[in-house]
């Protein structure tokens, strides 16, 4: 299911997967999303598709503030149908259907991305994101939202662990309401695009300390 998918989407080099709840309990999340949703396609310059789970909130909110560009699609069980985003609804995001139920779709959706962004989310987002981590996938979390992406719900705890394409203060931006909503999405952004094109990024810092 997951090759099949993954040719669907037209056989990207990263797939990204939009991980979150259905409601926003915490007031700062959605501006943050928002943010997110503008910054981060462009800086990643076509090369990733994203994949959320056609649910209203999280996925939702991401999917409509997308610039009209970016390779996004909705994965839901077979017979499901988003109620947003569609490109017969006037956006830019597609359906696609694996799993014969919702239970069977999340494990599917677990498998397929490279890279999970977590916003707030319950127990299932928990789930999803543990089993995308233990098969080595990278898992990005906003601590900031609360949720499961704060570490509740035994989200795995080494998701909190900076990684070293991660600078201090970017890693305090997705943790910390002092930053504001462009500020977490630029160093979310930035953390993503050095996974993504790391040889891009090498040459900006090699040109950064060359005073070029």
């Amino acid at each position: 299911a997951v090759a099949r998918l993954r040719h669907e989407l037209g056989d990207p080099q990263w797939v990204v997967c939009i991980l979150g709840g259905r409601d926003f309990a915490c007031k700062q999340t959605e501006p943050v999303l928002k943010a997110v949703a503008k910054h981060l396609p462009p800086a990643l310059k076509g090369k990733a598709v994203f994949v959320t789970g056609g649910m209203p909130g999280v996925h939702k909110i991401f999917v409509e503030n997308c610039p009209d560009s970016t390779q996004i699609f909705n994965l839901l069980h077979r017979g499901g149908k988003s109620d947003f985003g569609t490109c017969e609804d006037g956006f830019h995001a597609e359906d696609v259907h694996a799993g014969t139920d919702l239970k069977e779709r999340m494990s599917i959706f677990a498998q397929l991305g490279d890279i999970y962004l977590a916003f707030e989310g319950g127990p299932g987002v928990s789930q999803e994101a543990t089993a995308a981590f233990k098969r080595g996938a990278k898992v990005l979390a906003l601590p900031r939202s609360g949720g499961a992406s704060s570490g509740k719900f035994d989200f795995p705890k080494e998701a909190f662990d900076r990684p070293s394409v991660a600078t201090e203060k970017q890693w305090e931006a997705l943790s910390s309401p002092r930053f504001s909503p462009d500020e977490t999405a630029s160093a979310l952004a930035s953390v993503v695009k050095r996974w993504v094109l790391p040889e891009e990024e090498a040459a900006h810092r090699l040109r950064s300390e060359l005073g070029q």
